[in-house]
């Protein structure tokens, strides 16, 4: 409980999908008239600017936004609270000046939040005393913890939590149920019940569930009974909540939280994912247990196949191995796509000539805008078995300039998915957590779904020709300079407080028709301007023909025939050398394979070329 003059300390948890930034939005919204606050999230270290859930953290009442960072699975061991100890310290010292009334914390959807609670029962020192307020800790009195409940998904999610082992996602849920001193019912509107009376059932029973758990004692330590029950706000949707109801509530609670802040924490033993680099003995006594793991998916340049990638996202959300999802993806514009290509490859075969001609891709290629800065793109944020959330991307900005925007403007400031995509353009990055993940293969996946049908590249024109890696920093730096110019035709500030205000209202949403449709057309517009203020050398690519020996895998099973690769103005061609500059034998991949010379119908077949970034595929 905050005693006066101590700053009001609300703590949100909540499963993954729950709606945690959502209902921690609205109570933002909804502060009395004059309160100053302060916000931490607590964030998974990977998804690292990856945020869907825009936070009103740039205007007033919130004066300070700060996120601290879990590296491991947000287990005890794991958590953050070194890091937010020294945050409340550097609080404590600047109070003078915040004069803050509230401060909200938001854990990440599987973080155990005991570790969170138990700073607010020790007194810490200040290293600077002469100029700090309060002491530490001591300035802070922790209110309460909310605890929001996914009634959709609830019941799925918390299914025999009492018996589930320590390391699952419905352990860590029981354990924020038992710590909350009020639960927000929260997405009452997708219950998808047919009437009224089937929701209202439907809700009654999530609610006892909850309610039930939250009241349960854990398995082993030694806490107090409620002295009350959980209080209960709800049921809401869209996360609409009233911030008064709530501090109601909470004062009301009987402390829920109190009865484990001096309880000593479990003691759990080391799992299989304990990291190895860890010092001995730092991962005990509480051990770490692997409740989930987390993955990052990185295409630096190029782009992914579109329908491919989400396919395979939603096939992780519905099978229950991601908890959370959430990124931006850059994807092949329709008619740059590989089957595209090979039937735009089939309807002009009749003008081809097959006999050793060269095979050009059929779609701009290195180093052009259209497949480099000027891809169209998405973010993209799903929780386990529900659907994806698409929206398109509708600006572009600099390397770096929305960052040092915030910096020097000194207001809060919340990097999202949106930020980064804007300065990422031609590029994928998608945080997942989960279960059982294998982040080597999940990128391998999303990597080799934009090039369908082309198999293995057959080399990456980046290393074959040095020249490359200078024309694409060449062209980089250039349209870099001029986003950064804020160019009348490229200023996007309008389109990007749009977007953001968009994504402040958790139900907005676009069909991937709409999505797909809206981002395609503002890639085109990009490219257009920028073909008409990047200098000409730039746009038009290198006038030089590089030419360098590349060998091709014909098919499975089959020998690798030499060719030679040639860039110019921006597009890649390959010919087949002819039968008699074939190598009688050469080592491909540890086996020595011959090449026939005899003429036949099938050696006379173009290749079929499709660049994705800087590698290059053929069939």
């Amino acid at each position: 409980m905050a005693l006066a003059g101590q700053i009001e300390v609300i703590l949100v948890t909540g499963l993954p999908g729950s709606g945690r930034s959502a209902v921690l939005g609205q109570l933002l919204r909804g502060l009395p008239q004059g309160s100053r606050s302060a916000v931490c999230v607590h964030r998974h270290a990977r998804a690292f600017s990856l945020e869907t859930t825009a936070l009103a953290v740039s205007t007033p009442p919130c004066l300070r936004y700060d996120e601290v960072f879990d590296f491991g699975s947000g287990c005890l061991c794991c958590s953050p609270d070194g890091d937010l100890a020294r945050l409340l310290l550097d609080l404590a010292c600047h109070q003078h000046e915040l004069l803050l009334t509230h401060l909200f914390i938001e854990t990440t959807g599987v973080a155990d939040p005991r570790p969170f609670m138990r700073l607010f029962s020790k007194s810490r020192q200040c290293s600077a005393p002469d100029t700090c307020s309060g002491c530490g800790v001591e300035s802070f009195g922790l209110v309460g913890t909310v605890c929001v409940v996914d009634l959709l998904r609830a019941r799925r999610s918390l299914r025999n939590a009492k018996e589930a082992g320590v390391a699952s996602l419905a352990a860590r849920g029981l354990v924020q149920l038992q710590v909350a001193d009020v639960l927000v019912l929260n997405k009452e509107d997708e219950l998808g019940a047919p009437n009224k009376k089937e929701a209202s059932t439907d809700f009654a029973e999530v609610r006892d569930i909850v309610v039930a758990l939250a009241a349960s004692l854990p398995n082993s330590g030694s806490v107090e009974p409620r002295e009350q029950p959980v209080r209960v706000l709800g049921p809401c949707s869209f996360s609409f909540i009233n911030f008064a109801d709530l501090r109601e509530d909470l004062g009301t609670s009987g402390g829920g939280h109190l009865r484990f802040l001096n309880m000593p924490l479990p003691v759990v033993p080391p799992s299989m994912f304990s990291l190895s680099s860890f010092p001995s003995g730092l991962s005990g006594p509480a051990g770490h247990d692997a409740s989930c793991e987390t993955a990052c998916l990185v295409i630096e340049r190029g782009g992914c196949h579109l329908d491919s990638a989400l396919a395979l996202l939603q096939a992780l959300l519905d099978c229950g191995d991601a908890y959370r999802i959430q990124g931006y993806l850059s994807f092949l514009p329709a008619g740059s796509e590989p089957e595209s290509l090979h039937h735009r490859a089939a309807k002009c075969s009749s003008d081809i000539n097959r006999d050793g001609a060269a095979a050009t891709s059929l779609a701009p290629t290195l180093p052009s805008l259209e497949r480099t800065w000027g891809l169209p793109m998405v973010t993209v944020e799903g929780t386990a078995r529900s659907r994806l959330k698409i929206r398109a991307v509708r600006s572009a900005y600099a390397h770096n300039a929305l960052v040092e925007k915030a910096e020097n403007s000194g207001a809060p400031w919340q990097e999202m998915a949106l930020h980064s995509a804007c300065s990422d353009r031609g590029g994928c990055k998608v945080f997942v957590c989960g279960r059982g993940l294998d982040e080597r293969a999940l990128r391998a996946q999303l990597s080799g779904l934009s090039s369908l049908g082309f198999g293995e590249p057959v080399c990456n024109v980046a290393s074959l020709i040095p020249s490359t890696t200078q024309v694409l920093a060449r062209l980089d730096d250039e349209v870099n300079a001029a986003l950064a110019s804020n160019h009348e035709d490229i200023n996007c500030e309008a389109e990007m407080a749009r977007s953001i205000e968009s994504r402040m209202v958790s139900h907005v949403c676009e069909s991937l028709d709409e999505a797909r449709a809206e981002a395609e057309k503002f890639a085109d517009r990009l490219v257009t301007i920028f073909m008409k203020v990047l200098p000409s050398e730039v746009t038009s690519s290198s006038s030089s023909v590089l030419e360098t020996p590349i060998f091709v895998q014909r098919g499975p099973g089959q020998p690798a025939e030499s060719a030679t690769l040639s860039w110019t103005h921006g597009t890649v061609t390959v010919v087949r050398n002819s039968p008699a500059d074939q190598p009688v034998g050469f080592v491909s991949g540890g086996l020595r394979l011959c090449v026939d010379r005899s003429s036949d119908s099938s050696s006379k077949k173009n290749y079929e070329v499709f660049v994705h970034g800087t590698f290059v595929y053929c069939r």
